[in-house]
């Protein structure tokens, strides 16, 4: 009898999982550095209303404490640094403020947001910014062995601009 409890309780929880999972096809197909984003968001919310220059500022005090981390060997922590350096130019969020306990992450309900400046000057400066910040996952997700993680850094590395050769 127990057992087939078991069976019909993991059966109910598949089925939920996979409920769960149809709403957020999209997010989950992303990047783990682009779908922080959205976990980064108030934490990062007011940085991004910020100046430029603040927000610059910003990058290279995160850019600073990463760099230190892999130093000490410290991968996951740099990782998330760098996630969060990211998340000052290109993030996710929600329209539903309750999201986190109110039915969850539902790609309908999601806004994808990049940061391109307000001239072309800034534009490149941030994309700068972003290239760095995704070669600097990428080395972390290579010394954590995130192979995936790492071509995917890599490749969005690439699509900003196509002629960066670390990538």
């Amino acid at each position: 009898m127990n057992s087939g409890f078991n069976d019909l309780f993991k059966t109910a929880c598949n089925i939920k999982s996979t409920y769960i999972n149809q709403d957020k096809k999209k997010f989950n197909s992303l990047p783990d550095f682009y779908k922080s984003g959205l976990y980064l968001y108030e934490m990062t919310k007011n940085i991004r209303k910020q100046s430029f220059f603040l927000k610059k500022c910003a990058f290279e005090n995160l850019k600073k404490l990463g760099t230190s981390q892999i130093k000490d060997n410290n991968y996951e922590d740099a990782h998330y640094t760098f996630s969060k350096s990211l998340a000052i130019f290109k993030y996710i969020t929600s329209d539903n403020p309750k999201w986190k306990t109110d039915g969850g992450i539902k790609d309908e309900e999601l806004t994808y947001h990049q940061d391109f400046g307000a001239d072309n000057q800034e534009k490149k400066e941030i994309y700068s910014m972003m290239i760095s910040s995704l070669l600097n996952i990428s080395l972390c997700s290579l010394y954590t062995e995130n192979f995936i993680e790492v071509r995917q850094a890599c490749e969005e590395v690439l699509k900003l601009d196509n002629k960066v050769i670390k990538a």
